[in-house]
């Protein structure tokens, strides 16, 4: 089975601890492939950058602009089977705290 681990989260705007973040879980998940989890969603003034310039700024960190995933909704497993097939990979959401009552469970 292959292991995928997303960083989800708006990035507005992606910022150097965001992109530590990033690294450090590529360091901590070495048999997995780890990429962001973003939406295309812009609402000014709390979230100005649409998704291809989220990916800009993250190639502007070191992150290659194909590990940054597009989604509707970034903590729900199944918007990402568009990217990834459910019964043939395990997904591992990387968060802190703060975001854990964003999932949609109970």
């Amino acid at each position: 089975m292959n292991k995928v681990v997303i960083y989800p989260g708006r990035f507005q705007p992606m910022l150097s601890h965001h992109a530590e973040v990033f690294k450090q879980l590529q360091t901590q998940f070495p048999d997995a492939d780890v990429y962001i989890g973003t939406s295309d969603k812009v609402e000014l003034p709390k979230s100005p950058f649409n998704f291809k310039e989220k990916q800009q700024i993250a190639a502007a960190h070191g992150i290659p602009a194909d590990r940054v995933l597009a989604v509707t909704r970034t903590y729900h497993q199944e918007d990402y089977a568009k990217y990834f097939d459910p019964a043939k990979t395990t997904i591992i959401f990387a968060v802190g705290e703060k975001d854990l009552d964003r999932f949609p469970f109970s």
